[in-house]
C-alpha cells in the first residue's frame, strides 16, 4: 500500500514538474522578448546581469516551490533548446516564404505560356478557316474547269466527226472556219490551264485537291494533244 502510495505521489510530482517546466519555459521567453526590446543581442541574453538576475529568480521560485530538480543550468540548457528551435523555425519560415515566392514565379511563367498558347490557338484557327475557305473556293474552279474539260471534248469530237467528212479541196472556207473556231477552243483551254497553274505547291492538308488538280491538268494535256492532231490535219 505504501508503495502504490509512493508511485502515485511521484507521479504527481513528475505532472507537477512538467506543468511548472512549461511554465517556466513560456515566462523565459518572454523574459528573453523583454530583453529584446531594451536592447540586448541574442549574445547578450545569457550574459547580461538583468538576465542573470531574472534566471536566477526563476530558479529561485522553483526551489521555494521545492522543485528540486530545478536549477540554473537545467533553465540555461532549457533556454539555450527553446533559442534553437526558434531558429529552426525561422529558418524554415525563410526556406517556406523562398518556395512560395519559386512557385508565385513560376505560376506567373505558366500564365504567360497559357496566353502564348491561346493566343497562337487563336490564330491557327483563324488560319484553319481561312485554309478551309480556299479550298471550298478552289472546289468551286476545279468544278468549273471539269465542266469546260467536258465541254471542249464534246466540240472536239463534233470537230473530228465533221473534218473527217471534210474535202479539202472543196470546202477551204470551211476548213477555215473551223480552224478558226479550234485556235478559240486553244487559247480558252490556255486560259483554264493558267488558272490550274495558281494551284501548284498546295500545302500538305490539301492532298485531296492536289489530286484533283493533277487529274485535271492531266485531261487538258490530253485535250491539247487533241487539238494539235486535228490542227495538223487542217495544215
Amino acid at each position: 500500500m505504501n508503495k502504490n502510495l509512493l508511485e502515485e505521489i511521484e507521479s504527481l510530482e513528475l505532472k507537477n514538474y512538467k506543468y511548472w517546466s512549461s511554465y517556466y519555459a513560456k515566462e523565459a521567453e518572454k523574459t528573453q522578448a523583454l530583453l529584446r526590446l531594451f536592447g540586448f543581442t541574442k549574445n547578450d541574453l545569457v550574459t547580461s546581469e538583468n538576465c542573470t538576475k531574472s534566471i536566477n529568480a526563476l530558479v529561485s521560485i522553483g526551489q521555494e516551490l521545492k522543485l528540486d530538480c530545478i536549477n540554473k543550468e537545467n533553465l540555461m540548457i532549457t533556454l539555450n533548446e527553446l533559442i534553437s528551435k526558434k531558429h529552426d523555425i525561422e529558418e524554415k519560415l525563410y526556406s517556406n516564404n523562398a518556395q512560395t515566392n519559386d512557385l508565385n514565379e513560376k505560376t506567373i511563367q505558366l500564365n504567360l505560356f497559357r496566353e502564348i498558347l491561346l493566343k497562337d490557338c487563336r490564330h491557327f484557327e483563324s488560319q484553319l478557316d481561312q485554309d478551309n475557305e480556299t479550298l471550298r473556293k478552289m472546289e468551286i474552279d476545279i468544278q468549273f474547269m471539269k465542266n469546260k474539260m467536258e465541254e471542249y471534248k464534246s466540240k472536239i469530237a463534233q470537230m473530228k466527226v465533221h473534218n473527217d467528212s471534210i474535202d479539202k479541196n472543196l470546202f477551204h472556207e470551211n476548213i477555215v472556219s473551223e480552224y478558226q473556231k479550234m485556235k478559240s477552243i486553244q487559247s480558252e483551254l490556255q486560259e483554264v490551264k493558267t488558272k490550274l497553274n495558281l494551284y501548284q505547291g498546295l500545302p500538305s492538308n490539301m492532298d485531296l485537291a492536289q489530286l484533283k488538280i493533277e487529274s485535271l491538268a492531266k485531261e487538258i494535256e490530253n485535250i491539247e494533244h487533241e487539238i494539235e492532231k486535228l490542227m495538223v490535219f487542217m495544215d
